[in-house]
C-alpha cells in the first residue's frame, strides 16, 4: 500500500515478483545449478533403447529431438514439406506454443539413423492413409493433428510425451530430472565434447553467438577429442616421412628415436634446397646424457 496525498491505494501487482528467479536466487536455482541437464552418449543410448521397449510409437519424436536438436514445440510443428530425406536436411520453420506459429527459419543436418526413422514413418503414414482412403496428414510426428490444431490437442500430446519420457527414464534407471528439453542440451553438449566446431554447433542449434555453445554446452560433459594432439604433431613434425620426401630429403625418417633410414634427422634450409641434419648438430652444447633408458635420441644426447 502507498500514500498519495493522504489517500491510501492498493498496489495490485508485486513489483518484485519473479525477481529471484531472474537473478538465479532461491531453492529452485540452487537445485538447477547442481544438476547436469545433458545426457552423455551412454545415457542417451539407454534412454532411446528404453523408448523402443516402453513407448515405441513415440520413438520418432524422441529421435528428432535427440538427433536434430529440435525443441518439443518445434518437433510438434514439423511438417513433411520441411523434411528433405534425400538431402538429409530438416527445415525448422514453425513451432507449437499455445498456437502454431512461424519462427525464424533454419535448416539443420539430419543424422543417417534419423533419416531412416523418418523414411520408415513416411512409408507407414502413406500406407495407413491409402488403406483408409484419406489424404496423408501433413504433420510428421502426430498425424492426428488437424489442419489447425488447438491448444487442447497440443496439451494432450505434450503431456503424453512428458509422461512417456518419465517412464522411459525410470525403465533405463536414469535420473528423473531430465526433460524433453534435456535432449536439446544433450545434442549440443555431445557435439562440443566430441570436439566439433562451436561455430557448427551454433549454426545447428540456431544460436546467435558461439559463447552459448561454449559456455553452456561445453560445461556439462568432458571434452575429449581422440588423438587430437597426435594429429596436430603429425601435421607439423619435422620427422615426417612424407615431408622428407616432399622436401627432397634423402629418405623417410620415422621420428626422433632414430628408427629408419633418416636416423631421426631434421630438415634444414629454406626454399627448395632442403637438407637433412642431425637433431643435435655439433657444436650445439648439451649436458652429458643421463636418460639412456628412454633417451629420445637413442642415448646420444
Amino acid at each position: 500500500m502507498e500514500h498519495l496525498g493522504g489517500s491510501v491505494q492498493l498496489i495490485r501487482a508485486n513489483p518484485l515478483q519473479k525477481l529471484g528467479k531472474k537473478l538465479g536466487l532461491g531453492l529452485r536455482g540452487k537445485k538447477d545449478r547442481g544438476e547436469i541437464k545433458a545426457l552423455d552418449p551412454v545415457q542417451l543410448a539407454r534412454f532411446l533403447a528404453a523408448v523402443l521397449m516402453t513407448a515405441p510409437e513415440l520413438f520418432p519424436i524422441f529421435a528428432v529431438m535427440a538427433w536434430a536438436d529440435t525443441r518439443l514445440g518445434k518437433a510438434l510443428g514439423l511438417r513433411w514439406e520441411a523434411v528433405n530425406l534425400e538431402g538429409g536436411k530438416l527445415r525448422v520453420d514453425r513451432q507449437f506454443g499455445g498456437t502454431t506459429k512461424t519462427v525464424t527459419t533454419r535448416e539443420v543436418d539430419m543424422a543417417d539413423p534419423l533419416r531412416d526413422v523418418l523414411a520408415d514413418l513416411l512409408s507407414y503414414c502413406r500406407e495407413e492413409a491409402f488403406t483408409q482412403g484419406e489424404t496423408p496428414s501433413p504433420w510428421v510426428l502426430f498425424p492426428e493433428f488437424g489442419e489447425n490444431p488447438d491448444r487442447k490437442a497440443e496439451a494432450r500430446v505434450v503431456k503424453r510425451v512428458r509422461n512417456a519420457m518419465a517412464r522411459c527414464l525410470k525403465a533405463a534407471d536414469l535420473p528423473l530430472h531430465f526433460t524433453p528439453h534435456s535432449l536439446r542440451h544433450s545434442f549440443g553438449s555431445q557435439l562440443i565434447a566430441a570436439g566439433v566446431s562451436p561455430a557448427y554447433v551454433m549454426q545447428q542449434m540456431g544460436h546467435s553467438s558461439i559463447q552459448m555453445a561454449v559456455d553452456v554446452y561445453g560445461s556439462w560433459l568432458p571434452v575429449k577429442v581422440e588423438d587430437a594432439v597426435n594429429r596436430l604433431a603429425a601435421a607439423s613434425s619435422p620427422w615426417s616421412g612424407d615431408r622428407m620426401a616432399t622436401e627432397g630429403g634423402s629418405g623417410p625418417s620415422e621420428g626422433p628415436s632414430g628408427q629408419g633410414s633418416g636416423e631421426g634427422q631434421l630438415l634444414a634450409g629454406t626454399g627448395t634446397e632442403r637438407k637433412a641434419v642431425s637433431p643435435n648438430p655439433a657444436p650445439y652444447p648439451r649436458s652429458p646424457c643421463t636418460c639412456t633408458l628412454h633417451c629420445p635420441w637413442g642415448g646420444g644426447c
